[in-house]
């Protein structure tokens, strides 16, 4: 009885998919989430329509990528700030980019915007590229294959029971097996005139926000909104600690009841 009614309740989102081809695809997804067994299609990559949106959106089966793409177009993760931005947003900047459905979220809402992403994810990124392209704005997008962090080194990278979306940045040691770089905040403005305001700053980072956050002064009062979602043990007091002895500015509009990981909206 206890997977019968979230069926249910998710059977009733069929009319915000684009197909029912595409619904399917969310279904099946589902099944092969539920079930470890060797099922076909696992980790194929297929287009998912949304409604209203004549731009497929590339995600892999039995993967985290749709539980992504329905957090943020059916539940509405992000859509609490857009009422209060206003439409001249010039830079985004989007740190933990996982395949790129964030990024189309914001273009969808700002389309004149850049937007930088960061994904450590080599596979992860090769799909957002493929997310951008999909909706052509690969001008308008710079995708960075990295971590971020408080200082530039080599750090690596690692797997998460929570899946695909999940993956953490460690400190590099003899165990290690996907070393990547990890760049500074710094290092992603570098381009960037000092008299540009950052509109947006997205930030879910699996953790690494504690260390970007606790040094985060020569860049914090560059950013006009923070949508930040904060990993245990990094607490909603603790990065507020952090963020004003570094001079930060802005308050809070919004923080979720989410006591695991809560999502916190700073402007």
């Amino acid at each position: 009885m206890s997977y019968i009614s979230p069926f249910i309740t998710f059977c009733k989102t069929r009319n915000r998919y684009g197909s029912g081809k595409s619904f399917l695809c969310a279904v099946y997804n589902r099944i092969l989430r539920r079930n470890k067994f060797p099922l076909p299609l696992r980790g194929t990559c297929v287009n998912v329509y949304l409604k209203g949106d004549p731009n497929p959106f590339i995600v892999r089966l039995g993967t985290t990528d749709l539980h992504v793409l329905e957090e943020i177009y059916f539940n509405g993760e992000y859509d609490g700030i857009i009422p209060l931005l206003g439409n001249n947003l010039r830079l985004i900047v989007d740190l933990g980019s996982n395949i790129g459905i964030s990024v189309r979220y914001w273009n969808s809402h700002f389309p004149s915007s850049n937007i930088i992403a960061i994904e450590p994810d080599s596979e992860n990124a090769g799909i957002c590229m493929q997310n951008v392209k999909s909706v052509g704005i690969s001008d308008q997008v710079i995708l960075k294959v990295a971590c971020i962090g408080s200082h530039a080194r080599t750090v690596n990278l690692a797997n998460s029971d929570d899946g695909e979306w999940a993956l953490h940045m460690e400190e590099v040691s003899k165990f290690s097996n996907r070393k990547v770089n990890c760049i500074t905040m710094e290092s992603v403005l570098e381009n960037i005139p000092n008299s540009e305001q950052i509109d947006i700053l997205k930030c879910d980072i699996e953790g690494a926000e504690q260390e970007l956050f606790k040094s985060c002064a020569t860049w914090i009062n560059r950013i006009n909104n923070i949508i930040i979602e904060l990993h245990p043990p990094y607490s909603v007091p603790a990065f507020i600690k952090d963020y004003k002895n570094n001079g930060g500015k802005l308050n809070i509009v919004y923080e979720s009841k989410e006591k695991y990981r809560p999502l916190v909206i700073l402007r």
